[in-house]
């Protein structure tokens, strides 16, 4: 459940989902965040610039990948990468979301004070805008400490409408990985074109 005061970034993509098969050199709509907070307190703020392309649903992750801020994540399909960034780190950059509440599990984070994430949710701007594709798909997910526990707990799921069971996010907007399995953008779990689970640890 959506808590308060952050209704409007759940409503706000709900009722604009990130676009599917895209083209690289194509413009499209693209759900986007804009506040300078967002960028100000990340290392990769030189290529996401003042929109900040959004995808999936709005979600924590605190049970199994433990993660516990209300978040959304960054859609690196439109996401202008610095130029000294090589293929591993560009993966990694899968990982960078906009977060919207505090470390609820570690009072000595050193996230940006409590009072950036109330500004960052009173004053976002949503907004959809036209952006450029600057590739087709997202870098391969690279392997996390989590991939296998969230395996386990989605292994009998089956995709929902096109959509992964953990978070709701559109697996058409992730990486191909072989014929007949793609890789869910948010989280890296992988699935096959008749909507079960396709386990990367028994499967490379």
């Amino acid at each position: 459940m959506t808590p308060t005061g952050h209704e409007r970034f759940s409503a706000f993509l709900a009722a604009n989902p990130s676009p599917r098969d895209c083209i690289p050199g194509k413009m499209y709509s693209v759900p986007c965040i804009s506040h300078p907070d967002v960028s100000r307190f990340s290392k990769w703020s030189k290529g996401w610039g003042a929109y900040v392309p959004l995808i999936g649903a709005f979600h924590e992750d605190a049970a199994v990948v433990g993660f516990d801020p209300w978040h959304i994540h960054v859609d690196q399909r439109f996401i202008t990468y610095p130029p000294d960034l090589d293929a591993m780190q560009q993966a990694s950059l899968l990982g960078a979301v906009v977060t919207l509440s505090t470390w609820a599990h570690d009072p000595l984070d050193e996230s940006p004070p409590t009072d950036h994430y109330a500004k960052l949710r009173s004053e976002a701007v949503l907004v959809v805008r036209r952006m450029m594709c600057r590739r087709a798909e997202p870098p391969q997910f690279p392997e996390a400490k989590w991939r296998e526990a969230l395996e386990k707990a989605y292994s009998d799921c089956k995709l929902i409408d096109g959509r992964c069971p953990h978070r709701g996010i559109d697996i058409a907007c992730g990486r191909q990985l072989r014929p007949g399995v793609r890789q869910c953008p948010g989280h890296g779990l992988a699935w096959n074109d008749d909507g079960t689970l396709h386990p990367l640890g028994a499967n490379p």
